[in-house]
């Protein structure tokens, strides 16, 4: 494969999962509790993973794993040849079998329909079944089975990758992991690796999912992949964990000299990663009220918090800023100048009431100065 084809095949499957994704938060569906749990292992920085092992719970055995075409597939009419309603219709009837049929449906849409349009609706109703229906240990194991034999193509193995980004539960980061470390294609490596980034954040029924912490923050420990862990960390980031977003804080503080692989994806994911759950203010908070103003751990915190933009963010600011002394005037008066959500304004303007103490009335008027130039509209440079 030329280097021309394997980017083009990297940007159309990124593309891809990226429309998956999309196409599954869409509808939004209430998110029943799910039961059960494949209990997979992460790759570790020295062995390969262990196949996936079977669950301490019986559950009923899905189908075989999917090597061929189904003999009930046939060649139909093209989903681009339908309207929005009758594909849709098709999708809620799929939707209704097992994670194993959905999974051989999709296969079968490529390969005995050749009806791309119609594989890649497939995939976005497999990713979004994952979500709803507890995948069997057999069922995991067939997928990274799938994803890793050359037998299949490289186009179906990389559109699976861009379900189990899309999906985003355990068991699916659990399987990108374990890809990433397994795949022996770069192309597919990559899209793996990239596809855990992906991960983090909100579902399209706006909760968070902390059980994804756990086997990223595994990964953070364990894995040697400099590229790997960039992703890690920005996914730890989003899930927004308190032990995720602790781990990142340590790493680039107290690893700089120690480790500075892990320091510099910790940084970076902490200043640019998008940071929505509350769960993830007090670590930051409980570091920016146990450093000095002006040190590193300080600033870090701070940034962050200033980035993240959320109430529970701007709240642990203004308190901050409330028992600070006047050496941090100059930066609060920038963090506000560049509020950036409504949640922020909100907080800045109650902290000008006369009732709110401030053991310097300093840091208040910087509040006020920067509020004034948000107004204004005037830019103001980072101290």
């Amino acid at each position: 494969m030329t280097k021309k084809n394997k980017l083009l095949l990297l940007l159309s499957v990124l593309a891809a999962a990226v429309g998956i994704l999309l196409w599954s938060t869409r509808r939004a569906p209430q998110v029943p509790e799910r039961t059960g749990s494949a209990g997979t292992n992460l790759p570790g920085a020295a062995t390969a993973p262990q196949p996936t092992a079977a669950p301490s719970q019986p559950i009923a055995a899905e189908s075989q794993p999917v090597l061929a075409p189904s003999a009930a597939a046939s060649p139909k009419r093209k989903f681009a040849d339908m309207g929005v309603l009758e594909a849709s219709a098709i999708q809620k009837e799929i939707m209704k079998q097992d994670l194993s049929a959905i999974f051989q449906v999709m296969l079968d849409a490529g390969r005995v329909e050749h009806d791309r349009m119609k594989q890649g609706a497939i995939a976005s109703t497999l990713a979004q079944a994952m979500r709803e229906k507890t995948p069997s240990a057999e069922l995991l194991a067939q997928m990274q089975q799938f994803i890793t034999s050359p037998s299949n193509s490289n186009q179906e193995r990389a559109q699976l990758l861009g379900v189990l980004s899309a999906a985003r539960t355990k068991e699916s980061v659990e399987l990108l992991l374990r890809a990433a470390a397994l795949l022996s294609d770069k192309d597919l490596k990559q899209i793996a690796v990239t596809s855990v980034g992906r991960v983090g954040g909100l579902w399209g029924d706006g909760t968070f999912h902390e059980e994804l912490s756990p086997p990223l923050e595994r990964a953070w420990r364990e894995s040697q992949e400099q590229e790997l862990l960039i992703f890690v960390a920005v996914a730890m980031a989003e899930v927004g964990a308190s032990s995720g977003v602790d781990l990142l804080v340590n790493s680039a503080l107290v690893d700089a000299g120690s480790d500075e692989v892990r320091a510099r994806a910790a940084k970076g994911a902490l200043a640019y990663a998008t940071m929505l759950n509350p769960n993830a203010v007090p670590p930051l908070a409980t570091l920016l009220a146990s450093q000095p103003p002006g040190s590193a751990g300080s600033r870090l915190a701070s940034d962050t918090l200033a980035a993240m933009g959320i109430p529970a963010a701007a709240k642990s600011l203004v308190n901050w800023l409330q028992n600070a002394d006047e050496s941090t005037a100059s930066l609060a008066r920038d963090y506000v100048a560049r509020s950036h959500t409504t949640a922020q304004l909100k907080a800045w303007e109650s902290a000008l009431n006369s009732t709110v103490p401030f053991r310097s009335e300093k840091n208040r008027e910087a509040i006020r100065a920067g509020l004034a130039e948000r107004k204004a509209g005037i830019k103001h440079e980072t101290p």
